[in-house]
Parts: structure tokens; sequence; C-alpha cells
């Protein structure tokens, strides 16, 4: 992701489920549709399916960008603990 987004925006999503739910799928969704969008996000999770999902998220985005700029990866430590 950019340094500064191209719009300004910045958005900082905070989940702190730890199972698959409707929640989680409304994050991803929402997390897709702004980053084609160019918004600066920041995701705030327990390590689980939503963390995995966005990284995958992650990794096709920038592989369809055709460069990878850094190597996705989870929060250590996690940004809340068990």
């Amino acid at each position: 992701m950019p340094a500064v987004s191209a719009n300004g925006l910045k958005v900082a999503h905070l989940d702190t489920g730890r199972t698959w739910r409707g929640g989680q799928a409304q994050a991803l969704l929402l997390m897709r549709e702004l980053r084609a969008r160019g918004v600066d996000q920041l995701l705030l999770a327990p390590p689980g399916p939503l963390v995995e999902r966005a990284l995958e998220l992650e990794a096709l985005a920038e592989e369809r960008a055709g460069s990878l700029c850094h190597e996705p990866r989870p929060l250590d430590p996690p940004a809340f603990p068990a």
C-alpha cells in the first residue's frame, strides 16, 4: 500500500472475532472496495480467518499490479493477545 492514499483517506479496521462470520465477511468486502479506490488501510485483528483472507487479498492485488512492494505478514505480536 502507498505511504499516503491517493485521496488522503486512511482507515483502520478493528475486528476481534476469532472465527469467520458475517462481520468478517463484511470487513473483507469493505477492505476490497476501499483498496480499489486507493484508500490506505490498516487491519487490527487476532490471527485467524480474517487476517489470512486479507493477506490473500493483498497478495492477489500486488500480483495483478505486477510488482510486489512488500511481503504481506500478520502482526507480530498479535494486536489482541489470547
